[in-house]
């Protein structure tokens, strides 16, 4: 028999070991990085799916196994990150899988194959005391909404690639969409090459990538409008294709294919 999951803070929440659900709250406080923090809501208007108290309360699964009785309350309801991504997957079609745990070690019990540093719409992005669902993935990063146990609120907030607040890994339920790197198109970034020095790639329409062999080239690239993300952590440089045989060009009909 497991142990009910929850979804820890920054500060000590109780485990409730007779109960069968779990409960959630954010990791830390919401440090402002740009406009990351899209919406905040004691209530639930930055949450999906129309999540609320009366529907998440009527979702069965989610409600009885991830962290309905073991939820915090605040005037509007229950707030709970495992309840919220437990209640989205299951608008998604996905079943019962079995299994519940605390946040954080939702990837304990899903095969390898489900679990990446890739994001996708409909992916659950997990922490070491968090799960979210990420909304969006795009060229510039992810946009995610949860729930959260002890702050009771909701959010909505984008994290960038190589950000110090990016996701543990995803976790592959029911997506919605494409694992990236296939919405990564038409920009340039840059890695650290073997002897520290930097490299700037170009990442094509057709998500090739190409070494910007030149600053004449990446001039030229950025006069036509690519927009550059900067230097990215190795991290993130792994998930892309690797590098086509042929350098970056200026003119999209001599790119390499």
């Amino acid at each position: 028999m497991f142990m009910a999951a929850v979804c820890a803070a920054t500060v000590a929440v109780a485990i409730f070991p007779t109960s069968t659900g779990a409960s959630g709250s954010m990791p830390g406080r919401y440090p402002r990085e740009g406009n990351r923090l899209k919406c905040i809501s004691t209530g639930y208007k930055c949450a999906g799916a129309g999540y609320r108290y009366a529907t998440v309360r009527a979702s069965g699964w989610p409600w009885a196994r991830y962290g309905g009785p073991q939820a915090s309350y605040n005037s509007a309801g229950p707030h709970n990150c495992t309840l919220y991504a437990a209640y989205r997957l299951e608008k998604n079609g996905l079943k019962f899988p079995g299994w519940y745990d605390n946040a954080g070690s939702w990837y304990r019990h899903v095969s390898r194959r489900r679990v990446n540093g890739r994001p996708a719409i409909g992916a659950i992005a997990e922490w070491s005391t968090h799960v979210a669902y990420v909304e969006s993935v795009g060229a510039s990063g992810i946009t995610i909404s949860d729930d959260n146990y002890g702050y009771d609120r909701t959010t909505r907030q984008t994290i960038a690639w190589g950000s110090a607040h990016w996701p543990r890994h995803f976790i592959h339920f029911a997506d919605k969409g494409p694992q990236w790197p296939r919405s990564f198109r038409d920009v340039i970034f840059s890695s650290t090459d073997w002897d520290g020095s930097v490299v700037r790639w170009l990442v094509d329409s057709g998500g090739k990538r190409h070494l910007i062999a030149s600053p004449s080239i990446y001039r030229c690239l950025r006069r036509r409008g690519v927009k550059n993300y900067g230097l990215q952590p190795d991290r993130i440089v792994k998930l892309l294709p690797k590098p086509a045989n042929r350098p970056a060009s200026c003119h999209p009909r001599r790119q390499a294919r």
